[in-house]
């Protein structure tokens, strides 16, 4: 038998979900962000419009714990834009900032979305569409560890 290339991810008949893509953000001191960032990428000859969508809410795994047992009540993910249209060809990076409130190791699962202009589409069906699942995942570390600044009183009100 022979293996299959890894290149053959061209399907554009079906609309195709392509692997998870995990985005791991440097870990950062509670009240500190950090950042990273997905890259968007437009493997056709015509103009796609793209959004990015949350799935679920933000997880928070606390520290010596092994489960994803609570839900952040805000958004530790912050995506700096959500939508947009690429060109044939043209590659976006999108940025996100990671802004713990709380310790522990956070995770929220989201999703690019990538469509055809309507017009494009025909009478024929659904728009060509392609999803790109996304898993981002971060530690927020207690606000003790900002050794960055040993000079920096942190008594007063604030």
């Amino acid at each position: 038998g022979h293996a299959s290339a890894p290149q053959s991810s061209e399907q554009n008949d079906a609309p195709g979900t392509t692997a998870m893509q995990t985005i791991v953000f440097p870990p950062v001191s509670i009240g500190q962000t950090s950042e990273s960032g997905v890259s968007l990428n437009n493997v056709t000859s015509s103009i796609m419009k793209w959004q990015i969508v949350s799935m679920r809410p933000t997880y928070v795994m606390p520290t010596g714990s092994t489960s994803y047992e609570n839900q952040a009540l805000y958004s530790a993910f912050v995506v700096d834009s959500r939508y947009g249209t690429l060109d044939p060809l043209q590659k976006k990076k999108v940025y996100v900032t990671f802004e713990p409130r709380d310790v522990g190791t956070f995770s929220q699962l989201w999703q690019v979305e990538y469509t055809l202009p309507d017009h494009r589409a025909g009478p024929v069906g659904a728009p060509r569409r392609r999803t790109q699942q996304l898993q981002f995942t971060a530690k927020g570390l207690p606000r003790m560890l900002l050794s960055e600044h040993p000079h920096k009183p942190t008594i007063g009100a604030s």
